[in-house]
This record gives structure tokens, sequence and C-alpha cells, in this order.
């Protein structure tokens, strides 16, 4: 997982500790960016029992800190740097992704749509779509 090393690397960059349950914990966050951080610490649990609610916290945090997450409400989400270092981002079933020809032509669909409607005027947009 490429996102992983980038994100690994980036922690190292400000002088994080990489533990195992950090790389976990990132793990989980990139496969499934919706999580709240309840969420994401029962994930963590199932794979590794010695993990609490505090290293979850804690690392979401210095997630935050160094610009990989952003928070928005009460979830944590991938800052645009590290939602896939595109405009779109299509995450399939058991955290697959779809072809970066689909997630432009999505992002295409979604310019036209905002712009025919008067929501877009100019520039570029963000937009997180969420479905359940």
């Amino acid at each position: 997982m490429a996102m992983k090393d980038d994100v690994i690397r980036e922690m190292r960059r400000h002088g994080c500790r990489i533990t195992e349950q950090r790389k976990l914990l990132v793990e989980i966050i990139l496969r499934d960016a919706h999580l709240c951080c309840k969420e994401i610490y029962y994930e963590a649990r199932k794979q590794d029992a010695s993990i609490g609610m505090a290293t979850v916290y804690r690392t979401i945090s210095m997630l935050q800190d160094i610009g990989v997450l952003r928070r928005d409400q009460s979830r944590p989400v991938l800052s645009q740097r590290w939602g896939g270092g595109g405009r779109c981002r299509i995450m399939l079933a058991q955290g697959e992704q779809a072809r970066k020809q689909d997630e432009e032509a999505l992002y295409g669909c979604i310019r036209n749509f905002l712009t025919e409607r008067g929501y877009l005027r100019s520039g570029d947009f963000q937009a997180a779509v969420m479905m359940e």
C-alpha cells in the first residue's frame, strides 16, 4: 500500500515513533477514512487487543498535526493531500480502489453537475460523498 508508506514516511519526517500499533491504525484509517475514533478503536482491537483508546486518540491527533488528517465534525477525515492524490477517490468494499480513469470521470460528472446547477462558478472544488 503506497499511501501507507507515504504516511509512515511523513510521520518519521516529523520525528514520530513508528510502532506496530500506529502502523495498524494508519492502515485502518486509510482503508476506511470515514470511521469515527470509536470505530477505529474497535476495528484495531479486533487485530491487536493491546491497543487502547488513548493510543487511538493520540495517533489521530498526531496525524492531524502533521496534515494527514483533518477534523470534520466528530470524524477524522483524510486531508486532500492524502485522499488519493487527486480530486476524487472511489473506495469500494474491502478497501479496493477504482481505476484512476473512473475517478476522473466521476470528478468530471460532479463538476458538470455543480456548474450546470450554479453551485460552481470557477475554480476547483472538494466534495465528500457518504453512502450508507
